[in-house]
């Protein structure tokens, strides 16, 4: 035992003898080689965060210039040029630039100008709700005197033309909040005839914000003069436009003008890297990212001290421990041995068990899925063999999985698709993932029409390998023109159930005046048999059955003019548009003493379909209506009509106490074909329309629910932006 014991103790002082000779050896001889490793690792970081932000900021651009020039040749934008009068070909390039801002998220604006400047297309992006729409014609502007529109008209085909990283200045004014924008513009060009410019503006937010992003460095964007883009904390983002005496110079006073112009410094501050990215020969501007590292060399310096005394202190107890492990009985280590190479064994299957699961799932997943998975690379600038294949090709395209491998997969584009193999290759280059609508060709000779996404998976066993996902959508196409021909049908169901009771409201109308001229014509008849009817009293009768016939001419004017389409977007005042629907209906409002009670906010203002937004009034006061009829037990009957606005929405609630909606058909009441009227006295269709009108056509959102009284139907609108 006592021998066990010395055993222990000269081990245990042995090993931290070694250890505390090890880190004296070190600190003496190595110090000086830590100190540059430690300045290495800050050059080596600071040239990845460059590398990695510069990328990203250069691939932008890039990116953004492959679209433009895409759209300046594409056949849909030159044959709405050379056909200008043409609407379908003027759509088909609003619907065209609406998709390429729908996919490119920091597109904040997208516009073809002509070759005068006038916005023939503009399609802008909402800020604050990212939402993507095409402004109005009546809204276009004349941009002819703008200094982008002059300077592109100096370029020649195909080049691009990038502005100034600026605030979004218009008129001389900033737009707030703060926008950090470029314009990327190139020329159209047909017949070596200029015919306008596309120009998109990019938002920079999101990316700058990223950029000022780093764990080991302060980060500053300025631009040649030193004036700041983007600051570390905030407080002097943009500088040369809010005229902040503060700049590079004042930050940085020793190193600011050989930053500028390049230089990388290792000195008592810490290590500051500077590069150029972005040197736009257009405007001159040159953009400079500057990185600052927040710890200095004589800092690490401690960090290595304190690291070499904590080694000293854990060496003691930790030689211990070293001693009492290797002087244990030898039993005791091959059981513990045993016991590892049990739990190893037992891990291995572990995981060899695993891994088949996986490959069954993966497999399952692969050939069981009625999505077309497809494995390829690219070697060369060009898609390679199809690697692997999922079963389902065959019910997408015909082929078998082996077929399939004879081709890449640039051989089963359809001849008649606009993207070739070069165009979907560009685009891999600057999105990891990203989705087509493609026209492929089927074994049988004609073509289809899929959804095709592509992602780039690189790692360290696989370079440029491509996973391809086919999916058809014809099922879809078709389903979609179902239900637009459902949808037609139940339009034209609700208009000719809106006429018929039209006609009713019509009739109700015309009784009093009806009535008037049956009394002049009796009375005409009496005076002319007593013999009395002179000149005046033919001609003060004849004035008053012309009143009557007047009034109802005026009945048929509105009614008319009621049901007349309406094709364009207007701006109208919600609360006008909601009396001529009420007065449609009040004649027979009256007779079934049933009091329509108003509560008007005079001046909101929406933009819409103003026939189709009366329609889906008179639906809910006729809705109302009818249910307080049928309770002939209330003493007082009546329908509320409410109106409100705050700064972005309209409300308007149309409330009645007939008691309202049962709980368990609430959520049926928008259904088509759905109503609680007797057979004969209901189609089922007038919510359901009304809820297509405010929700598909208006962008808008239409809802019921309860109160104390009755059921409460509340209509939601965006209110029209100011001019």
């Amino acid at each position: 035992m006592k021998l066990v014991k010395n055993f222990r103790a000269k081990l245990g002082l042995g090993f931290l003898g070694f250890g505390f000779v090890i880190v004296v050896v070190s600190s003496i001889f190595y110090h000086e080689k830590l100190e540059n490793i430690y300045a290495d690792e800050l050059i080596s970081f600071a040239n990845y965060d460059l590398n990695n932000k510069v990328r990203d900021f250069q691939s932008t651009l890039t990116q953004s210039g492959v679209v433009i020039k895409e759209l300046s040749e594409a056949k849909a934008i030159i044959s709405a040029i050379k056909n200008p009068k043409n609407t379908q070909l003027v759509n088909e390039v609003k619907q065209l630039l609406r998709y390429n801002v729908l996919i490119n998220r920091n597109f904040s604006q997208l516009r073809y100008l002509d070759e005068k400047g006038q916005e023939v297309v503009r399609i802008n992006r909402n800020s604050k709700t990212d939402d993507v729409y095409i402004v109005e014609d009546d809204k276009l502007q004349y941009k002819g005197d703008r200094y982008y529109f002059k300077a592109l008209k100096t370029k020649g085909l195909y080049e691009k033309w990038y502005s100034n990283l600026d605030l979004n200045i218009e008129h001389g004014k900033i737009e707030r909040p703060f926008v950090g924008t470029i314009r990327v513009g190139t020329p159209i060009y047909i017949d070596d005839k200029f015919k306008g410019v596309i120009i998109v503006n990019l938002n920079l937010n999101d990316l700058l914000e990223n950029m000022r992003k780093s764990k080991s460095f302060d980060v500053y964007l300025v631009d040649q003069d030193g004036e700041f883009i983007i600051y570390k904390d905030f407080s002097q983002d943009w500088s040369r436009y809010l005229q902040r005496d503060f700049n590079l110079y004042k930050e940085l006073p020793k190193i600011a003008k050989d930053l500028l112009i390049g230089s990388n410094f290792t000195c008592d501050d810490g290590c500051v890297h500077s590069r150029v990215i972005f040197n736009n020969y257009d405007t001159e501007e040159v953009l400079r990212l500057v990185l600052k590292a927040r710890k200095s060399i004589n800092y690490k310096q401690e960090d290595i001290k304190q690291f070499s005394v904590f080694i000293l202190l854990g060496l003691f107890p930790l030689g211990l421990v070293m001693a009492y492990f290797f002087t244990k009985r030898p039993s005791n280590m091959i059981n513990e041995i045993s016991q590892a190479k049990k739990h190893l064994e037992e891990d291995v299957e572990t995981e060899i068990s695993s891994r088949l699961e996986s490959e069954e799932k993966y497999k399952m997943l692969f050939d069981g899925s009625p999505d077309c998975f497809i494995v390829t690379s690219i070697e060369k600038r060009s898609f390679s063999k199809i690697q692997e294949i999922s079963r389902s090709i065959h019910q997408i395209l015909g082929y078998t999985q082996e077929e399939m491998k004879k081709y890449t997969f640039d051989e089963i584009l359809s001849s008649n698709e606009e993207l070739t193999e070069k165009d979907i290759l560009e685009r891999i280059d600057l999105h990891d993932m990203f989705l087509l609508l493609l026209k492929l060709k089927h074994k049988k000779g004609h073509d289809i029409v899929c959804e095709v996404s592509f992602e780039l998976r690189n790692n360290h066993v696989h370079q440029n390998l491509i996973f391809i996902v086919i999916r058809n959508i014809n099922d879809r196409i078709k389903l979609e023109a179902e239900k637009e021909e459902k949808e037609a049908i139940l339009i034209q169901q609700s208009k000719m159930a809106t006429v018929g009771e039209m006609i009713g409201n019509i009739a109700h109308q015309w009784r009093q005046p009806l009535n008037a001229l049956s009394l002049v014509l009796n009375k005409i008849n009496t005076l002319y048999e007593m013999d009395r009817l002179t000149p005046e009293k033919m001609e003060n009768s004849f004035e008053q059955g012309i009143t009557a016939i007047e009034k109802m001419s005026g009945t048929i004017d509105d009614f008319r003019n009621f049901f007349k389409p309406n094709k364009k977007k207007e701006n109208f005042n919600v609360v006008e548009s909601i009396k001529n629907s009420i007065g449609i209906v009040e004649d027979i409002l009256k007779s079934n003493d049933i009091f329509i009670e108003k509560e008007f906010d005079s001046n909101v203002i929406v933009s819409g379909y103003q026939n189709e937004f009366s329609q889906v009034i008179l639906n809910l006061v006729s809705n109302a209506k009818d249910v307080l009829i049928e309770k002939e037990e209330l003493i007082k009957k009546e329908i509320v009509i409410h109106v409100e606005k705050d700064d972005r929405k309209a409300y308007i609630l149309v409330r009645d106490n007939g008691g309202g909606i049962p709980e368990e058909i609430k959520e049926k009441v928008f259904n088509p074909y759905f109503t609680t009227k007797e057979e004969g006295k209901g189609t089922g269709i007038g919510l359901y329309m009304s809820k297509m009108i405010i929700e598909k056509s208006m962008d808008g959102r239409l809802t019921v629910s309860n109160d104390e009284h009755g059921a409460v139907f509340k209509v939601e609108l965006r209110l029209a932006l100011e001019d």
